[in-house]
C-alpha cells in the first residue's frame, strides 16, 4: 500500500516503486533512493523507437531526480537495459523521462532551465539543486539552444541594429532586434561588416526582401552590409545616437574655449563637463545656476547648448516636409554660428537628413535596446561577467525572447 502511494507521488509512467531507502544522518543532507521495476517487458530502441520484448543486456542505473519534500537529494535506480535491434544493432533503450545514460531526469533538467531564466547566479541554482554548477550551466544552454535556434523570421518587417559593451577597452557585440515584438533576434561579437554579414545570410533573400525599415546610429558598417543585402529597406537614423554625438561637438568645443580661457573663467568651467551633456531637466537648481554661470560667460558654448536643445524638436514632427523646412533652418544656424565643430556636425547631418527625416514615416529607433542594455549589465553582474561569449550571446536572447 506505501508503495503504491510513492509510485503515485513519484509519477513514472511504465514504472512502480519497489522500495525506497532513507538516509541522512544528523547535519547531513536527506538522501531518499526510490527503486523502480518495469510494469511491463516493453523496451524501444533509442535509434528507430521499434520496441522489443527482449533486451540485449541490463545494468542497475541512477538519475537524480527533484527533491521530496524535505529530501532535498533524490535518486531513482533501476535496470537500464540495452536492446539488440534489427535494424540499428545493439542500442540504450529509449525512455521518455530521462535521456539515455543521463544523470537526471528530464523534470529535474527542466526545473533547473526555469530556474535559469531568473535573474540568479548559476551557482545559486547549483546550490539549491545541489548539482555543479558545471551541470547546470549545460543544461541552461542546452535548452536555450533547444529554444532559440533556428530563430524564428516569420513576419519580421523592421530591424533595430546597434551595438552593446560586452567588455572594457571597446569591445562590443553586434544585436539585431525585433522592432515590434522587441524580440533579440541575433547577437554576434564585434561591430564589423562581417559581424551582420551572417545574420543577412542566415535570413535569407526572401526574409531581406521583406525587410520595409532598420534603425541604426551612422556606423558605415552596418549601413553598407544593409544596404547590399536590403536595398528595398529604409535606413532610419536614430535620435539617441544623434543626440549622443552633438555631446561630443559640444565637448569639443568646451576644451577649446577652456584653453583660451584666463584662470578666473577656468574656474567656472571646472566640473561642466556632465552638466552641458545633460538634458536641462535632470539638473538640480544648484547645478543649474553653475551652467547658467557658464553658458552667461560663454556665447560659443552657449550657442552650441542652445542649438543642441533646438535640434531635439526635429523628432517632434510627423510630417515629412516640414520637418526638413525645420531642419534647413537649424542647419543655416548652425553654418552662421561660424563654430567649426558645429558646422563640420551640421553638415554631417545634412548629407545623412533622407535617413533622419525618415523617423516620420517609420517609428522605430535604437532606445528600446538602449533599455535592454540596463538588464543585460545585470545578467553580466549577477554572473561575475561572461567568458563563454556563445553562452552569454545565448543568455541575451533568452531574456528577450519578445511575445
Amino acid at each position: 500500500m506505501q508503495e503504491d502511494c510513492i509510485t503515485k507521488l513519484v509519477n513514472i509512467q511504465g514504472f512502480s516503486v519497489k522500495k525506497t531507502i532513507f538516509s541522512g544522518s544528523e547535519g547531513d543532507l536527506p538522501e531518499v533512493r526510490i527503486y523502480l521495476e518495469r510494469e511491463e517487458k516493453r523496451y524501444c530502441c533509442s535509434g528507430c523507437k521499434q520496441y522489443y520484448s527482449t533486451y540485449y543486456d541490463s545494468k542497475e542505473h541512477a538519475v537524480k531526480d527533484l527533491p521530496y519534500g524535505k529530501w532535498k537529494k533524490a535518486y531513482l535506480l533501476f535496470d537500464k537495459v540495452r536492446v539488440g535491434c534489427n535494424k540499428c544493432g545493439v542500442t540504450v533503450e529509449a525512455l521518455e523521462w530521462v535521456k539515455p545514460w543521463g544523470r537526471l531526469t528530464k523534470r529535474l533538467e527542466e526545473e533547473v532551465a526555469r530556474e535559469c531564466r531568473l535573474i540568479q547566479s548559476i551557482r545559486q541554482v547549483s546550490k539549491r539543486f545541489h548539482l555543479h554548477w558545471e551541470i547546470v550551466k549545460e543544461i541552461d544552454r542546452e535548452y536555450l539552444k533547444k529554444e532559440l535556434n533556428p530563430p524564428n523570421f516569420d513576419d519580421l518587417e523592421y530591424l533595430v541594429i546597434d551595438e552593446i559593451a560586452i567588455k572594457k577597452r571597446h569591445k562590443y557585440a553586434t544585436v539585431v532586434v525585433d522592432a515590434l515584438r522587441r524580440k533579440v533576434l541575433w547577437v554576434v561579437e564585434d561591430r564589423t561588416k562581417e559581424s551582420l554579414e551572417e545574420f543577412y545570410r542566415v535570413l535569407g533573400e526572401e526574409g531581406c526582401k521583406r525587410i520595409k525599415a532598420v534603425a541604426m546610429d551612422m556606423w558605415k558598417a552596418y549601413e553598407e552590409v544593409t544596404r547590399r543585402h536590403c536595398p528595398q529597406a529604409e535606413i532610419v537614423y536614430d535620435q539617441f545616437h544623434i543626440i549622443q554625438n552633438y555631446g561630443k561637438v559640444i565637448d569639443e568645443i568646451r576644451i577649446e574655449e577652456m584653453r583660451k580661457a584666463n584662470e578666473g573663467e577656468k574656474e567656472v568651467f571646472k566640473g561642466t563637463k556632465y552638466l552641458l551633456l545633460s538634458n536641462r531637466e535632470n539638473i538640480d537648481r544648484e547645478d543649474h545656476v553653475k551652467l547658467s554661470e557658464l553658458l552667461s560667460l560663454n556665447k560659443r558654448l552657449n550657442t552650441a547648448y542652445v542649438l543642441k536643445d533646438d535640434l531635439k524638436h526635429l523628432w517632434d514632427y510627423t510630417y515629412e516636409g516640414r520637418a526638413e523646412s525645420w531642419f534647413r533652418e537649424w542647419y543655416k544656424r548652425a553654418i552662421y554660428s561660424h563654430i567649426e565643430p558645429l558646422k563640420r556636425f551640421a553638415r554631417s547631418l545634412k548629407a545623412h537628413i533622407g535617413g533622419i527625416l525618415a523617423h516620420c514615416r517609420y517609428k522605430i529607433n535604437t532606445s528600446l535596446l538602449e533599455g535592454m542594455n540596463n538588464k543585460i549589465k545585470v545578467i553580466k553582474r549577477v554572473a561575475f561577467g561572461f567568458r563563454d561569449m556563445e553562452y552569454f550571446f545565448l543568455k541575451v536572447r533568452g531574456a528577450f525572447g519578445g511575445t
